[in-house]
């Protein structure tokens, strides 16, 4: 449910402009008039037509298309919000996330097309390239001209505070080349590449937080997102023995690669994230201008089976992060690192550590900070090995 701004029987995203308290509680029933009482909202529908059409250029070659429109419904804990939040968040005002139950469902309209053509009789590669607008996608703003009443019906005082709304927009395109072989002498392997580029307004429902706390200028031209990743590529391959006797029978192994050029983000200006740093972080370039740590993992299994009669035994050794990489899972948006915010190096960070050497001579400074710093939650775990067995009967 939500106000009735228009009188329509239906609640509505402006009804939240005219809200009416009692003892500090919401009023549900609006003015004396009945204006601004809470109704149920609308019901949203859609048609979502989906079309695919294939058909063969050549005998080895096949070309293909799809359109597609799609919706999302928001997520439930920001559509419903109670009377006792509500209460709570106009005496923040726009220092909150409030839900909105007036929310429509996030639009996108997908197209693809693409081209498939046959190496030999055991392969095929695959080019495909794509592109999605989104819209009405969650974003964070201050209700600026709202009006509330705490003292009756007949006194009305503006009130600002910040609210979920429909509005962001979201643009993503890129290519796909993959190779597939199918298990050829007990080899099967399997290729992708994705070069992709996502903008919009806004990456999350919250991007516009601060923006809203400060009462700044919200973004208007698409700008990349936090989690747009221009390479990415996986590899899989699996080999199962064809042997009919000796120790390679019913043997094989399966390895898994994956690689992630780094994510987004936007570089701040250098400040301690150890001594009080309580404000807003400043940013120091463009949004989302730089980009973090790229990921590279492989994960490897082998395995063998033996029969025991009746029943099989399957020995295997699973080794996740074969290679012992350092998968960093977090870093300093002042530095792009995971280990040093950069903090440490700066005029202020030097004065710091002469005064530390200065009354602990022999402890050494920036090493105690880069530990503060560092920790091990911001790295993923190192190599895994792990012996197991299944046994079926």
């Amino acid at each position: 449910m939500a106000p009735d701004s228009d009188g329509d029987g239906f609640g509505d995203s402006d009804g939240y402009d005219q809200l009416y308290f009692t003892d500090l509680r919401l009023n549900r029933d609006g003015d004396e008039n009945g204006n601004y009482a809470w109704r149920k909202v609308q019901k949203e529908t859609d048609l979502q037509p989906r079309i695919g059409i294939a058909f063969p250029i050549s005998d080895r070659a096949v070309f293909r298309a799809n359109y597609g429109r799609y919706w999302q419904p928001v997520e439930l804990s920001n559509l419903y919000v109670s009377d006792t939040e509500i209460s709570s968040n106009f005496l923040l005002g726009n220092f909150t996330t409030t839900g909105n139950a007036a929310l429509k469902p996030e639009r996108s309209t997908q197209y693809e097309i693409g081209v498939e053509q046959m190496i030999g009789m055991n392969a095929a590669i695959k080019l495909e390239g794509f592109y999605k607008e989104s819209k009405d996608y969650l974003f964070l703003e201050n209700r600026n001209n709202a009006q509330i009443s705490t003292l009756g019906t007949e006194s009305l005082s503006q009130f600002q505070w910040a609210q979920y709304k429909n509005g962001d927009f979201l643009v993503s395109q890129g290519m796909t080349a993959s190779f597939e072989m199918r298990r050829v002498n007990g080899l099967l392997a399997q290729v992708n590449y994705t070069l992709s580029e996502s903008r919009g307004t806004g990456s999350t429902g919250s991007s516009n937080y601060y923006v809203s706390y400060l009462e700044g200028e919200y973004p208007k031209t698409l700008s990349l997102l936090s989690y747009d990743q221009t390479h990415t590529a996986n590899a899989v391959i699996d080999y199962r023995s064809e042997a009919m006797s000796g120790i390679m029978k019913d043997s094989g192994f399966n390895m898994v690669m994956k690689y992630g050029s780094g994510t987004r983000y936007t570089p701040m200006e250098v400040a301690s994230q150890v001594f009080g740093n309580t404000r807003p972080s400043t940013p120091d370039g463009p949004l989302n201008s730089a980009v973090g740590p790229s990921y590279f993992n492989i994960d490897l299994r082998v395995d063998k089976k033996v029969n025991l009669g009746p029943s099989t035994v399957n020995v295997y050794v699973s080794i996740s992060n074969l290679l012992n990489t350092d998968q960093e899972l977090g870093y300093w948006s002042t530095s792009g690192m995971v280990d040093d915010d950069g903090w440490i190096g700066s005029e202020s960070g030097q004065a710091w550590v002469s005064n530390w050497l200065g009354s602990y001579p022999d402890v050494p400074a920036e090493n105690l900070y880069n530990d503060l710093i560092g920790g091990s939650g911001r790295y993923g775990a190192p190599r895994t090995v792990r012996l197991g067995l299944n046994y079926n009967f």
